[in-house]
């Protein structure tokens, strides 16, 4: 049964853990929790795409394979460690700080992305202490998100094209160059513990990553023949004898 925590817990989560999935993502969901231990100190947010009429039974399902607290959030929870956390059918979810905020989808909303909203969030509220994966799924939602995440220091996770049942939100997200490790469902749990333990080498890959990226960025947007007429007139003539 799903349960619905109503108390303030005595410790905080280490990592937040955002995990963004649809269809084909139950299958990877099981598989990532099979294997994470259930003493990590992280607290997992589960954003599912799930159809407005679709009774869902996905923290049943995985209660089968972990004996960590799921919890269905209807409004308002205050996030405990070692607990995983499920969006409920036509809702939209926040992080602020420690506190889950769920709120009803307009019904009138065409397009709903929610994973990238509560990337969006987490960034904001965890920073660096924030984890964003993607897993199996269609369409492209989570993309946007994970660059939030990224530049505010955290992790990313995507879950590789051959293990996906649908490829499109993982190929998606690795496209954008972001995502720092490409894993089946059952390697991220052992890649998150090791990727936390060298987080001090980890923000500065980051950083010279991105500048990289900047970098290359602005050679692909000049041309060679502006970058040596550059080059020629800012060239200072040498002292003559």
């Amino acid at each position: 049964m799903v349960k619905k925590n109503t108390k303030t817990p005595a410790a905080r989560a280490t990592y937040i853990v955002g995990i963004g999935a649809s269809a084909g993502g139950l299958e990877a969901l099981e598989k990532l929790f099979r294997a994470m231990p259930v003493d990590s100190g992280m607290a997992f947010v589960v954003i599912r795409h799930l159809s407005p009429d679709f009774k869902s039974l996905m923290g049943e399902h995985l209660e089968r394979y972990t004996t960590m607290p799921v919890i269905s959030v209807m409004e308002r929870e205050i996030i405990a460690p070692n607990t995983i956390y499920l969006l409920p059918p036509k809702k939209d979810m926040v992080i602020d700080g420690d506190e889950l905020i769920c709120t009803d989808r307009p019904e009138d909303k065409v397009l709903s992305l929610p994973i990238n909203t509560f990337f969006r969030s987490l960034a904001t509220a965890w920073g660096g202490k924030a984890v964003a994966i993607v897993l199996s799924g269609t369409g492209s939602d989570g993309s946007a998100g994970i660059m939030d995440v990224h530049e505010s220091g955290g992790l990313v996770f995507a879950q590789s094209v051959d293990s996906s049942g649908f490829d499109g939100m993982p190929r998606s997200a690795i496209d954008t160059g972001y995502v720092d490790s490409i894993l089946s469902p059952e390697e991220m749990p052992t890649a998150l513990k090791t990727q936390k333990s060298s987080s001090t080498i980890h923000r500065h890959l980051r950083k010279t990553r991105h500048l990289n990226r900047v970098f290359q960025a602005f050679l692909n947007a000049c041309k060679p023949s502006t970058i040596l007429i550059s080059i020629f007139i800012n060239r200072k003539p040498s002292s003559g004898a």
